[in-house]
């Protein structure tokens, strides 16, 4: 179960996504208009219709249309799921950690 301390206030509309990374171990860094970055893992969802994403080339797959995470097969989150439970990081920490997860 989250700690409820862990996730971000927010008043108003949550922001549009403008990119997403899939860096590995079933983690994404999502990036949203308003310039806030998340680190966002999906491990503890792994059940149910997002069973298939456990297999890492699938899980890679992800997309957006600003307003969702979107799996082939039908998966899906909403934008404010990683916006204000995913963990705050900068644009770098993003990159680098993305990099990584490249080679």
């Amino acid at each position: 179960m989250e700690n409820s301390s862990q996730r971000i206030q927010h008043v108003g509309p949550v922001p549009r996504i403008t990119e997403i990374y899939p860096a590995g171990n079933h983690v994404l860094f999502v990036a949203f208009e308003d310039g806030a970055w998340r680190r966002y893992d999906m491990t503890e969802r792994l059940r149910g219709v997002f069973l298939p994403l456990k297999d890492e080339a699938v899980f890679r797959q992800v997309e957006t249309d600003g307003f969702a995470l979107i799996w082939p097969g039908g998966a899906d989150i909403d934008r404010a799921t990683p916006y204000l439970r995913g963990e705050p990081i900068t644009e770098a920490v993003a990159q680098a950690k993305v990099a990584q997860w490249s080679h």
